[in-house]
């Protein structure tokens, strides 16, 4: 109803993680109540890719209205944008490793095995270096747009 009444277009980036979080919700809803255990050893890297991904676009979405206050405003978008696609690159690659590799060869088959083994926290693993380097950036982007305040009241 917002968008409708607001004409906000689809390509807005609030409609967009509006989406991704109605699909993450539905999945959570489908992977907890509906999949048999050993399915959901398969499927849980599906929960852990939409949570990174709504981190990364929220995190976007707020360095994006900012950016009338950063200096080297195109590249640090596309940076932002690049590290953003790399890491929900990498961590669905790393899920698919453990799905593909990991559960059919070293836990022949059981994806409920897998909470009880060191692979579930390279999944985590992943997506908690791809934080710190979100972390990492906003710092960045703070101490230019910070630094820039400080060159204009000179």
């Amino acid at each position: 109803m917002y968008k409708h009444n607001y004409k906000i277009p689809w390509k807005d980036h609030r409609v967009i993680i509006l989406i991704v979080s109605c699909l993450s919700c539905l999945n959570c809803f489908l992977h907890y109540s509906l999949l048999h255990g050993v399915l959901k050893g398969y499927t849980y890297f599906i929960i852990a890719i939409f949570r990174i991904s709504i981190l990364s676009l929220v995190f976007y979405y707020f360095c994006f209205k900012a950016s009338k206050l950063i200096k080297k405003k195109k590249y640090k978008l596309n940076t932002l944008k690049f590290i953003t696609i790399l890491g929900v690159v990498c961590s669905a690659s790393t899920g698919a490793y453990i799905d593909y590799y990991i559960i059919p060869y070293d836990l022949q088959g059981d994806g409920l095995l897998l909470c009880k083994t060191i692979f579930i926290m390279l999944e985590e693993s992943v997506d908690i270096v791809i934080t710190i380097i979100y972390i990492w950036v906003f710092y960045q982007i703070k101490k230019s747009i910070v630094s820039e305040e400080r060159h204009g009241a000179i």
